[in-house]
């Protein structure tokens, strides 16, 4: 089942805990050819060369495939077009030496339904679908948005030993100040209601989405619930 979950600026935060912090990758940058683009990331393979289990140089890594796959298929680059499985692969090794990385799971939940779109992203026999991975990438986002101790980490700056990074984003809420319901909402896909997020009241979602605001939500039909309504 497709899950629709927003472009987030926010997919920053991610939990530190690595000895070797790693600089953001700037989605702001558009690399014309893709020998730029691959000057661009050299820094995430240097570290990651040097410490394979640097789940912040994966994270980055796999950030900058998928906004470099963005612009391929927009049109904006002439490459890119094995980027979203690079940017997959990349990020799949985040989650595999941190699950908690919040930020990583994100993209995971935006990129395997975009994957799965594609005509050849049909899974084998046997084989969880990219749809289903992103329901359960999605999943996994609503977990561990639930747990204050991963969801107000905030954004990692470079040359702290905990991986934490500096950069600000000055429209955004400070690390300290960040709640997820100044930018979620959640849908039940089965009901088509749509509730506050989080929230203490939330029922039992067998179906979820994450939506960046409620008018998304409601531009695609989905209805405020009478609990937890959106504020």
């Amino acid at each position: 089942m497709r899950i629709a979950l927003a472009v987030l600026s926010l997919v920053a935060l991610m939990v530190g805990g690595v000895s070797a912090a790693v600089p953001p990758y700037d989605p702001a940058n558009i690399y014309p050819t893709e020998g730029d683009f691959v000057r661009s990331v050299a820094v995430y393979q240097r570290a990651l060369a040097a410490n394979p289990q640097d789940s912040d140089a994966y994270y980055w890594l796999g950030f900058a495939y998928w906004e470099g796959s963005i612009r391929s298929r927009n049109g904006l680059v002439p490459y890119g077009g094995g980027y979203l499985d690079r940017a997959i692969d990349a990020l799949e090794h985040a989650v595999s030496l941190d699950d908690k990385n919040l930020a990583a799971w994100e993209l995971l939940a935006q990129a395997y339904p975009t994957r799965g779109s594609a005509p050849s992203g049909a899974s084998p026999q046997g084989q969880l679908s990219d749809d289903d991975k992103g329901d359960r990438a999605a999943q996994k986002v609503v977990d561990l948005s639930e747990d204050r101790a991963v969801a107000y980490k905030g954004s990692p700056r470079p040359g702290a030993h905990n991986g934490e990074i500096a950069v600000i984003y000055p429209s955004l809420p400070t690390r300290q100040k960040y709640n997820p319901a100044d930018f979620y909402v959640i849908v039940d896909q089965d009901s088509k209601l749509v509730y506050q997020f989080p929230c203490s009241s939330l029922p039992k979602i067998a179906h979820p989405a994450l939506f960046l605001t409620k008018w998304e939500a409601f531009a695609r039909g989905y209805k405020p619930a009478t609990v937890c309504t959106p504020p």
